[in-house]
């Protein structure tokens, strides 16, 4: 495709020029900003706990990592999360019939984002009823985001389940001066609108702060020529395509925490409600309402003891998710085999309570010069209970009406877990150049048995510019509620209480050219090997979560960013490139993972205070099953285009404001929807746009 060329050409003379893992920011132009001051911001980008659990410089840890900062977030013009993690090297994004967002990243596929660990502010928001947390953040709003740390590869070593591929740790921003607010607005495409309020305060020992966002949008609503209906001999005639789909949203974020001296206590409740996107019966329907509502908290403490020498924390947490899904998951007319008719099609009312409980300890021995030692444990109660399920059909065909059968026929069987676990980690600085890691953490869960997970890593500082760093590590997924206690009933997955855990097997090796704080290169290159994928199994109605054969994938991330010199125009060029090679035990080509990911753009700081942000996105062509009779998904290119304006332009100090443009060329795209029901997969929006005005005071 000329496109592609043309694309492959710009890219490689970027590249040229100096393109990486994007794992440090330039520190934002603010004239009146000290040098010490610019100092303390750049060592808050560079410094990160998630690798070690200890503050560490991210360049310095044997771990691969990437670090978007509030800044590059800002001038990149994201609006939520998926923008983030869209440039995030060796990261494929999709979607899910009911609209949340699958991840697949470094070769694997997902049904959602299980198979990588999220948390904010280190508290782990992933959600045991489906696996991950992509149901309710990877929509979160960058309204009050200050950094997001990805950690490439395994991390069950010191985080458990859940950290197969990778770690997300979002880092909210907590305004701790004496007193501090700001408020934004947004407004969008699809009549998009976004309120954001932040306040700050202390007083003496004691902070306070928290944060208000809401959203809501009539969506983009695409237009869909077949569904799942369509074509078929029972039911083509009561399909609703051509149509649309149903991507309205209305979601409130709320944040609070407050700190005084040695304790911390911080909170979120998240309350989302949608309709349903492609619906999850492959059928267009303007009636189906999706619910969840979430909170999360936890109290710490925190404190050093022996001169310094010892520092031990520990943590309660307490978490609540309530799912509340009103699905038409056909619509009225529909026939199953027989034919069995529905007159009123088949809706589904399903409802469940989520509760965790657990504790965290953790104490780190700083020993000599030479170790930092870090011991702990963990232990979590999970329970789902009060599911129940409301509909006008069973297994016998419909009902007279929306009648209660949470006794035969429910959706979910009601269930609990607890694990608990013990991990521990020797930082070696083996000579002043030379960090090695060993660690390993030991879960024990009641419901499927015990995981073991070892790394080792080493970073060789073998030039004051190069890094070479070397890793391995094991990690492992204990399955969802819904991949063990799934029911006929309700979405057409059932599940099976009989599975194993996912495990995973990773070498990874990196070498990192650090010039200076404005030109940086890195290559990595890793491979994985897959046991026991929990897959889903296709039966004569439902498909069947099932473990899977080996798999294995093997890649290379390239990337990097270079700062035009000071007597040029202040332009700073990033981009990266990434292969992967993914296969099933059988040798064919993993269905839903694109070869080819590449990022390429500049951001060009043309006036004291306003810059301009160009980047462009490739996916390749992605593959489908190997008996999907239809095409592999095409490949694309997206380009967004950001111009942020600072501070009033010089005139109004905290006053900044913003537009941005997203897919503005109005590409065509879709992504690889694997089941074979939509013709032409997961088609998404073309070109919308959104502006922004912040005031800070």
């Amino acid at each position: 495709m000329t496109d592609m060329r043309r694309f492959t050409i710009l890219f490689f003379t970027f590249l040229s020029l100096a393109v990486p893992l994007t794992s440090r920011a330039h520190t934002p132009y603010k004239p009146d900003l000290a040098r010490e001051e610019e100092e303390m911001i750049d060592l808050f980008y560079e410094m990160s706990s998630l690798p070690t659990r200890t503050p560490q410089m991210v360049t310095e840890v044997p771990a691969l990592m990437t670090v978007i900062t509030a800044e590059e977030i800002r001038q990149m013009g994201a609006r939520d999360m998926r923008d983030i993690l869209a440039s995030i090297p060796g990261m494929q994004l999709g979607i899910s019939a009911v609209g949340y967002s699958q991840i697949t990243f470094r070769g694997m596929a997902s049904h959602g984002a299980e198979k990588i660990k999220f948390m904010i502010d280190g508290h782990d928001v992933d959600i045991s009823v489906t696996g991950g947390a992509s149901l309710l953040f990877s929509d979160l709003s960058v309204d009050y985001i200050e950094k997001v740390e990805i950690l490439h590869g395994p991390g069950s070593a010191l985080y458990g389940s859940d950290a197969l591929l990778g770690v997300v740790n979002i880092v909210t921003r907590k305004e701790l001066n004496q007193y501090a607010a700001s408020v934004t607005t947004r407004f969008g495409s699809h009549d998009s609108q976004r309120y954001n309020m932040e306040f700050g305060r202390s007083y003496s020992a004691v902070h306070l702060w928290s944060n208000v966002n809401y959203f809501t949008t009539n969506g983009a609503d695409v237009s869909i020529e077949k569904d799942g209906l369509s074509g078929t001999s029972l039911n083509d005639t009561v399909s609703n395509a051509p149509g649309n789909t149903n991507e309205w949203v209305e979601r409130t974020d709320i944040s609070f925490g407050a700190g005084l001296g040695n304790w911390h206590f911080q909170a979120q409740y998240l309350n989302h409600n949608d309709g349903g996107f492609y619906n999850p019966g492959f059928s267009l329907t303007d009636e189906t309402v999706i619910g969840r509502d979430y909170f999360w908290s936890d109290l710490s403490w925190k404190d050093d003891f022996l001169d310094d020498t010892l520092t031990f924390q520990a943590k309660f947490i307490f978490n609540r998710y309530s799912h509340d899904y009103d699905i038409l998951l056909q619509p009225p007319g529909f026939s199953k085999p027989g034919p069995i008719p529905f007159p009123d099609g088949m809706r589904s009312i399903t409802k469940a309570e989520l509760e965790d409980f657990g504790a965290e300890a953790q104490a780190d021995f700083y020993l000599a010069e030479d170790h930092i030692v870090t011991i702990g444990g963990e232990v979590k109660k999970t329970r789902l209970f009060d599911v129940s399920h409301d509909t006008n059909y069973d297994s016998t065909g419909p009902l007279p009406g929306i009648q209660d059968v949470s006794d035969s026929f429910n959706w979910m069987t009601e269930a609990d877990r607890t694990f608990y676990s013990f991990f521990a980690q020797d930082q070696w600085q083996i000579q002043d150049d030379l960090l090695a890691t060993i660690g390993g953490r030991y879960d024990h869960y009641d419901d499927f048995g015990s995981a073991f997970s070892p790394s080792l890593g080493l970073n060789w500082q073998f030039h004051p510019e190069w890094h070479l760093k070397l890793m391995y590590g094991e990690a492992f997924r204990a399955p969802s509620f819904r991949e063990l206690y799934k029911q006929e009933a309700g979405t057409p997955l059932l599940g099976d209480s009989n599975l194993n855990a996912e495990d995973v097997q990773t070498w990874q090796a990196a070498i990192e050219w650090l010039h200076d704080p404005d030109f940086s290169l890195s290559v990595s290159a890793y491979w994985n090997e897959y046991d026991n994928t929990i897959l889903t199994e296709e039966g004569a109605s439902l498909k069947t979560f099932t473990n899977g054969d080996e798999s294995r994938s093997k890649g290379i991330d390239l990337g990097g960013r270079y700062r035009l010199p000071p007597a040029m125009p202040d332009i700073t060029i990033f981009g990266s490139v990434s292969y992967i090679d993914a296969e099933q035990d059988n040798g064919d080509e993993s269905p839903g993972v694109a070869s080819w990911l590449a990022t390429a753009g500049f951001n060009w700081r043309f006036a004291q205070f306003c810059a301009l942000n160009i980047n462009c996105r490739y996916v390749g062509e992605t593959p489908l099953e190997k008996d999907d009779p239809r095409d592999d998904v095409d490949d694309y290119i997206l380009t967004d285009a950001a111009l942020t304006i600072e501070n009033g332009l010089g005139h109004y100090p905290g006053l900044d404001a913003g537009i941005s443009i997203h897919n503005l060329f109005d590409i065509h795209y879709a992504y690889p929807e694997l089941t074979g029901k939509l013709p032409d997969n997961f088609e998404r929006p073309g070109v919308t746009a959104e502006v922004w005005i912040k005031y800070s005071f």
